[in-house]
């Protein structure tokens, strides 16, 4: 349990790897994709803010890596 409710849902792989399906600490966005399955629509609902839920200094640095790893691949 995400003691924010922000994480709803983990995966796991066999590399290692995970991924995860992160939102606000909102049921009606289960709800809504639940009511809509299999599409997905526009709901007039908050949105998740990552630069809002990450410390800002963890932001800089998890951007410095990304930028980094694009700067490698071109």
């Amino acid at each position: 349990m995400h003691p924010q409710s922000l994480v709803h849902a983990i995966v796991g792989f066999c590399d290692g790897g995970m991924l995860a399906h992160l939102g606000p600490p909102d049921m009606r966005h289960a709800i809504g994709y639940a009511l809509n399955y299999p599409n997905r629509k526009t709901l007039p609902l908050e949105k998740l803010d990552f630069t809002k839920v990450v410390p800002s200094h963890l932001w800089s640095q998890i951007k410095n890596v990304f930028l980094q790893s694009v700067w490698h691949m071109t």
